[in-house]
């Protein structure tokens, strides 16, 4: 379906994209697979993938039921591990580096589920725990966690600190860097009060610096750096008083965003954090997330207001320098209901990933309704997933073969419905079987026979890698793509399996034929050489193999000898008798007899005297 976009001119010359056709009528995507990330005691937290499109999953747990999961491509249960060890204790955040290592950080609780201590734990790719520390410190518990490219990880604990003045306790921010062997390297005060549960709030740059958001007063929001060592490189203060999220752009750039004032705030930073520049735009008042495309424009969601009341979501786009390219209404209220525009992802393209939850009546009652679109560079809609009913967005994360993996939890109140793992392809066409083609060279002859494999011609319609699986009929299999191996007699019906990086599979099929060779007479052997007239002697013949043939047999005169003509050995049998009767004659005579088959004869000499 097409549909007309309207260009309208805003204050400060921002340009409003307005769909007038709904832009949910275009054809809706549907994702290429659906994971169930629920186990029998535990409800997943939140999921990554790592450059290898495994997926990963930790579920919350309570009691002593939380797991880190790994998933492969294929979506098959690669690893489950527990993260409490038997302690009752339940997950507050988790974080990867990409390449499969894993954080883990949570509370330790009593059986009444009251809090008692810390863990902060990290596991690499293959499942296994690297260091685990667990700490009884029951005014503490870990909010967030992050990593950087060197081993280390960030962790942000909550704490209550006692007020010697007022013997009152009062919230309080602790950031400590862990070493890649778990030791403590350094701590810091991080502010009077985490934002944990801001999207943004904790950012690491690859080298170590990292910078936490947090709350210093009503309206002010304080933003500290550190530096790799743990000094303290930047404390500031900005006017947020409605919303607040963070950005970290794929050079190291940053910004924040939020509400101010009635307006959008958005103040941009180079990789050193030092100040650009902070504009307010009319986009909204309550802006909490956003995301650098790779083209570095920064993208931000933010709600608009309607006498106080969220009447629906905008989405923005803002240049480097400051110029707003974009905005555009992702959804708008309706039966009273209040859209999100939940979580971003920036693509390469200058494009983006947007989940919302766009509730609605459904039978009369309200249901949250999911969506994921992706937009271009220009704010066009290029399409979006057929809505799922029941749910809301719990992580959105890119994987390295241009995938989108969306992690979707149901929201009503006791629901048992699965918490749900989804991959969409960026492009919106969902994911296209691999071609598969298999050869035989040769593809027949004689035994041992030695033949050469081949998937060249198999391919993968996205251009991405593939990987095989060949069953050669016979127990034995490959991985590799062009295998060699050698055949016994037999007809072995050979299938290969093609998989390419999202998990879809084709398969084709192939003969291979080994025969034996063919039976030749090797030895004519008779039990007496010499014998007298109208006697009989019994002879033997030996064959090359064991494949069966037709001999046939002859003598140089057979007015002296009666024979069989031809005698059958069948399969199996590599030699075979035959009598030989002498008839009547004057005087000695030598007669020579001979076996012939496929190309060969061989011959025995029978003396025959008078009597």
């Amino acid at each position: 379906m097409s549909f007309r976009l309207s260009l309208t001119p805003l204050r400060g010359g921002l340009v409003l994209l307005s769909a007038l056709a709904p832009l949910w009528a275009q054809a809706q995507t549907a994702p290429d697979w659906t994971l169930n990330l629920n186990n029998p005691s535990a409800r997943p937290s939140g999921n990554w993938v790592d450059a290898q499109s495994n997926v990963y999953s930790v579920s919350a747990g309570g009691g002593s039921s939380g797991s880190l999961n790994k998933f492969n491509a294929a979506r098959t249960l690669v690893w489950s591990r527990p993260l409490f060890n038997g302690d009752q204790g339940r997950v507050s955040a988790h974080a990867s580096d990409g390449n499969g290592n894993s954080w883990v950080v949570g509370e330790l609780t009593d059986s009444q589920g009251l809090r008692t201590g810390t863990l902060v734990a990290r596991y690499d790719s293959a499942g296994q725990l690297l260091w685990r520390e667990a700490r009884t410190v029951p005014r503490e518990w870990p909010a967030m966690v992050a990593a950087d490219a060197n081993g280390a990880a960030y962790v942000v604990f909550s704490v209550l600190r006692l007020n010697t003045s007022t013997g009152r306790y009062e919230p309080g921010c602790q950031l400590v860097r862990y070493g890649s062997a778990g030791e403590r390297q350094w701590s810091a005060d991080c502010g009077r009060d985490a934002l944990y549960y801001r999207p943004g709030a904790l950012n690491v740059w690859p080298n170590g610096q990292v910078a936490v958001i947090g709350d210093d007063r009503p309206g002010i929001t304080q933003l500290r750096a550190f530096s790799p060592s743990g000094g303290l490189v930047v404390d500031r203060l900005y006017p947020f008083d409605l919303g607040i999220g963070a950005a970290r752009g794929p050079n190291g750039e940053f910004a924040l965003v939020g509400g101010a004032a009635g307006q959008t705030l958005v103040v941009r930073f180079d990789a050193s954090l030092n100040e650009l520049w902070r504009l307010s735009f009319p986009l909204g008042q309550l802006a909490q997330h956003a995301t650098f495309e790779g083209q570095g424009g920064l993208v931000l969601g933010s709600g608009t207001l309607n006498n106080g009341q969220l009447s629906g979501s905008l989405l923005s786009k803002i240049s480097a320098a400051g110029s707003v390219q974009w905005s555009r209404p992702f959804e708008t209220s309706a039966d009273g209901l209040v859209p999100s525009t939940g979580l971003l992802q920036g693509l390469a393209d200058g494009g983006v990933m947007v989940a919302a939850n766009s509730p609605a009546l459904v039978a009369g009652s309200a249901q949250d309704r999911l969506v994921l679109a992706r937009l271009d560079a220009a704010g066009r809609e290029l399409w979006r997933s057929t809505p799922q009913l029941g749910y809301s967005e719990q992580a959105l994360a890119l994987s390295a073969n241009g995938g989108a993996l969306l992690q979707l939890v149901p929201t009503a109140s006791g629901s048992s419905a699965a918490v749900l793992a989804q991959r969409y392809a960026q492009s919106g066409v969902s994911n296209q079987a691999p071609l598969a083609q298999a050869s035989a060279s040769p593809s027949s002859g004689i035994a041992p026979l030695s033949v050469q494999f081949s998937a060249a011609g198999s391919s993968d319609p996205e251009g991405g890698a593939l990987s095989y699986a060949w069953n050669f009929g016979d127990g034995r299999s490959s991985t590799l793509s062009n295998p060699a191996l050698v055949f016994g007699e037999g007809i072995y019906n050979v299938q290969l399996t093609v998989t390419d990086a999202l998990g879809a599979q084709t398969k084709t099929a192939l003969t291979v034929t080994s025969t034996l060779a063919p039976a030749q007479p090797t030895q004519l052997s008779l039990a007496s050489s010499n014998i007298v007239q109208n006697t009989s002697t019994t002879a033997t013949l030996q064959l090359s193999s064991t494949a069966g043939t037709t001999v046939t047999l002859s003598a140089s005169d057979p007015s002296l000898v009666s024979l069989p003509l031809s005698i059958t050995v069948p399969k199996g049998q590599q030699s075979t008798t035959f009598g030989v009767t002498a008839k009547s004659l004057r005087k000695q005579t030598t007669v020579t007899l001979r076996a012939t088959a496929n190309g060969k004869t061989v011959s025995s000499l029978l003396t025959i005297r008078p009597r």
